[in-house]
C-alpha cells in the first residue's frame, strides 16, 4: 500500500483526490483492525499518506488548492481515528501534484525530436499560454510567451497545409507538440473538463485544437469531446504503463457517435467493468448528465447502474449494442444537418415583405434570395417568422449584387464579421453560408415538403416544413414528402432506436444523422433507398405513399401513411385550432403570379395568449389520451410492415431493440 499511486490527471482543488487519499486509508486502517482480531500485532502506525497521491492540474492556484486539500485529508483523518501527526512543520511540499497541460507539452523545435514520450519526460511541463481558456478555474498566474519561447500566435498551424504522410508530430516556429507524459500509478480516476468538438478550437485556441488533435491522430476521433482524450491517455497506461485501472466521469455523449470510439477502443484492450450510463451532474453550476466509466483488468463482476450484468458494452449498455450496429447503404442521402449560416443573415419579415415588393435590373424576383428560417424552437414551440437572405451554394458575388437590396444588407451585416474568421473561404465568399449544405438543397428541389425534427429536443417529434423553408444546424431534415416515411419515423419502434443510438445534451435526447438515421432499419421494401425516386401518390384521404409499389407494400405503405395523417391532422388542429386561428396567403413577390410561401397561421383576436401556449413540447408533456391512442394505432400498422405479428403495446423495448438491431446486422451483412 505504500507503494500504491493515485493519479488524477485533471485535478482541480483536489476533490477526488481528498476522497482518494481517505478510502485508501480506510482500507489500511480496516486491514489493522482486522489483523489485530486475528490476534496479531496492530501496527503502530499508517504507510498510506499524501505520498501516495499524484496529480496534474493547469492552474497555478487550483493545484495549490489540491496539494492543501491532501494535506487537509490527512490531518482530518488521522484526528478523527487517533493518530499523531508531524507538528514541525505540519505542511509539507507536495511535488506530486504537478502544475502543467495533462495532455500535450511544448518542446524546443530542435533536431532529433520526433519520439513524443522521451520529449515529453524531458520537456519542462509548464501551463502556456494557449492553454488559459481551458483553466478550471480563473488563473492567478501564468507565464509569459517569453517564457515559453513562442507567442500564442505561432503555436501550430492548420493541419489542412500539410501533405499527406508529413511528421506526425505537429511542427512549429519554435516549438514542437509532443504528448505529455503521466506519471506511473496504480489507478486513474478525476472528472476531465467538458467541452464539445465544437467549442474546441473557441475556447482552446486553433493552434492547440489543431495540435492536439495532430498528436493525438488515429488515437481519437477528429470529432470527438476534450474528455475522450483523457479517456485515451488512461487506456494507453493500462496497455504501456502498469496502470492497473480508471474511472473517470465524462458527458453522457461519450456513449455515442465519435466520443465512443475511444469506449470501442478500451472495450478492446481490456473492458469496461462498472458504469453509471446517465447521472444527474453540476458543472460549473449547470446540471449536465454524465457517465461514470470504471475500465481495467479488473476481475470484479461487471455492475451497471449499480445492477449486476454479464457484460458493459462500449456504448454502456448490457447488451450487444451501439458498437455493433453498422450505417446501411439504404439510408444514404436521405437525411441532413440543416445549414450552418455563420453570420447574420436574418431580417425580421417586414424587411422581407419589402424587398420581395421591389424591382431589379435583372428581372429577377428577390424570393430567390429571401427565404422563411426555422431552428429547432420552431419546431417545438410557435414559429417566430423570422426570414433569411440566402445566396445558395455558389452564386457568383457578382449575380449576388443585382439582388440590390439584400446584398446590401448582407455587405453591412455579414461581410464585417467575416474579417478575421479562420478560413480564407469563408473571409473571401462572406456573402455565402458558412455550409449551405448542397446535398440537402440538391434533395428539397425534388420535393414540396420535407421532415424536420430538433437535433436535441426533450421529446422525439418530426414535422412537415415547406421546401422552400429552409432549416438551420440544430435542425435534421429527412428529405421525404410521403406520409408513410413520417409514419415509420413517428413510431414507438425509431423512437427507441434514435434514443439508444444517440447522445443527449444535458436531459434532453440528441438526434443525429449517422447516428440515429442511416442505422435504422425501415421496414423491407419501404427504406429510404426504395423510395428515392421521390414519386409519390396522393391517396383520396389527402394522405401521400410512394408511387409504384407492389401490392404487398402498398397495403403497409397505405395504412401506415393513413395512421400518420391522421396523428398529424389531430396534432395541426390542436396547435392551430380553426376557432382560434386565421390562414393568411404570405405575399406573392412582384413578378409572380402566386406565393411559393406557406400561409401564415396568425391568431384571432383574443385568442392570442392562448394560442401562444398551444406547442408540440406541451402537447407531448401532457399526452393526452388521444394522442396515446394514435401513437398505438401508428404502432400497429407499423409494426405489421415489419411482420410482427406478435407485437402488442405491452412489448418490451429490449425486445423491440433486440429485433431491430438483428435486421441492422442481417442488411448490413
Amino acid at each position: 500500500m505504500k507503494e500504491f499511486r493515485v493519479l488524477d490527471p485533471a485535478c482541480g482543488s483536489g476533490n477526488f483526490l481528498f476522497l482518494g487519499l481517505k478510502t485508501l486509508k480506510d482500507i489500511e486502517h480496516k486491514s489493522h483492525l482486522e489483523a489485530a482480531a486475528m490476534g496479531l500485532d496492530r501496527e503502530a502506525n499508517l504507510v498510506t499518506g499524501p505520498h501516495n497521491m499524484l496529480g496534474i492540474e493547469l492552474n497555478e492556484y487550483a493545484a495549490e488548492l489540491a496539494r492543501v486539500a491532501v494535506w487537509i485529508g490527512e490531518l482530518q483523518w488521522r484526528l478523527t481515528h487517533g493518530y499523531e501527526f508531524k507538528k514541525n512543520p505540519v505542511l509539507e511540499p507536495l511535488d506530486n501534484i504537478e502544475c502543467r497541460d495533462a495532455l500535450l507539452t511544448f518542446v524546443p523545435d530542435v533536431a532529433g525530436v520526433g519520439d513524443g514520450e522521451s520529449a515529453g519526460r524531458a520537456a519542462r511541463q509548464r501551463p502556456a499560454a494557449h492553454t488559459l481558456r481551458f483553466l478550471k478555474s480563473p488563473p492567478t498566474s501564468a507565464p509569459l510567451p517569453d517564457q515559453l519561447g513562442s507567442s500564442s500566435s505561432n503555436l501550430g498551424s492548420d493541419p489542412s497545409t500539410q501533405g499527406a504522410g508529413s511528421d506526425p508530430n505537429l511542427r512549429v516556429q519554435k516549438q514542437v507538440a509532443v504528448e505529455a507524459d503521466w506519471p506511473k500509478a496504480s489507478v486513474v480516476i478525476g472528472n476531465p473538463p467538458f467541452l464539445g468538438d465544437r467549442k474546441m478550437i473557441r475556447e482552446l485556441g486553433e493552434d492547440y485544437a489543431f495540435a492536439l488533435r495532430r498528436v493525438y491522430e488515429g488515437r481519437v476521433p477528429g470529432g470527438a469531446d476534450l474528455v475522450c482524450y483523457w479517456f485515451e491517455k488512461a487506456r494507453t497506461a493500462l496497455e504501456k504503463h502498469g496502470l492497473e485501472a480508471a474511472g473517470l466521469v465524462a458527458t453522457n455523449s461519450i456513449r455515442g457517435g465519435a466520443n465512443r470510439k475511444v469506449l470501442d477502443l478500451i472495450s478492446q484492450s481490456s473492458r469496461i467493468y462498472e458504469a453509471w450510463s446517465d447521472e444527474a451532474w453540476v458543472n460549473e453550476g449547470a446540471g449536465v448528465r454524465v457517465s461514470l466509466v470504471a475500465f481495467g483488468q479488473a476481475i470484479q463482476d461487471s455492475r451497471l447502474d449499480g445492477a449486476r450484468v454479464q457484460l458493459i458494452s462500449s456504448d454502456l449498455q448490457s447488451t450487444r449494442g451501439a458498437s455493433d450496429v453498422q450505417k446501411l447503404a439504404a439510408n444514404a442521402k436521405a437525411s441532413y444537418i440543416g445549414t450552418q449560416k455563420n453570420g447574420p443573415f436574418d431580417i425580421p419579415r417586414e424587411q422581407a415583405m419589402q424587398w420581395l415588393a421591389l424591382p431589379y435590373p435583372h428581372g429577377k424576383s428577390n424570393s430567390r434570395v429571401l427565404r422563411p428560417w426555422a431552428n429547432g424552437l420552431d419546431v417545438t414551440r410557435r414559429p417566430k417568422n423570422r426570414w433569411v437572405v440566402d445566396f445558395g451554394c455558389d452564386m457568383s458575388l457578382a449575380d449576388a449584387a443585382l439582388f440590390e437590396a439584400p446584398y446590401a444588407y448582407v455587405e453591412q451585416a455579414v461581410k464585417p464579421t467575416r474579417a478575421d474568421v479562420r478560413r480564407e473561404w469563408h473571409r473571401t465568399h462572406w456573402w455565402l453560408y458558412d455550409d449551405a449544405r448542397p446535398g440537402l438543397r440538391d434533395q428539397l428541389a425534388l420535393v414540396q415538403r420535407f421532415m424536420v425534427t430538433p437535433m436535441v429536443a426533450k421529446h422525439r417529434v418530426f414535422a412537415w416544413m415547406p421546401s422552400v423553408q429552409i432549416p438551420e444546424n440544430l435542425c435534421v431534415a429527412i428529405t421525404r414528402a410521403d406520409d408513410a416515411a413520417l409514419g415509420i419515423l413517428h413510431s414507438r419502434f425509431h423512437e427507441l432506436w434514435s434514443l439508444r443510438m444517440g447522445t443527449s445534451l444535458e436531459a434532453r435526447p440528441r438526434y443525429t444523422p449517422t447516428t440515429c438515421f442511416e442505422t435504422f432499419p425501415f421496414p423491407a421494401g419501404l427504406t429510404p433507398q426504395d423510395t428515392a425516386n421521390q414519386q409519390t401518390e396522393t391517396l383520396p384521404d389527402g394522405s401521400v405513399i410512394p408511387a409504384s409499389l407492389a401490392p404487398g407494400l402498398r397495403t403497409s405503405a397505405e395504412a401506415i401513411a393513413k395512421a400518420a395523417k391522421h396523428l398529424n391532422n389531430l396534432r395541426e388542429n390542436w396547435l392551430n385550432p380553426p376557432e382560434w386561428t386565421n390562414r393568411i396567403p404570405e405575399v406573392t413577390p412582384l413578378g409572380m403570379a402566386t406565393s411559393p410561401y406557406p400561409d401564415r397561421i396568425i391568431a384571432k383576436p383574443g385568442y392570442e395568449k392562448e394560442l401562444l401556449d398551444r406547442t408540440l413540447t406541451k402537447l407531448y408533456n401532457q399526452r393526452a389520451a388521444w394522442l396515446d391512442a394514435a401513437h398505438k394505432q401508428l404502432d400497429a400498422v407499423v409494426a405489421a410492415a415489419y411482420n410482427w405479428a406478435d407485437y402488442t403495446a405491452e412489448m418490451p423495448d429490449e425486445e423491440i431493440l433486440k429485433r431491430l438491431l438483428a435486421l441492422n446486422l442481417e442488411r448490413a451483412a
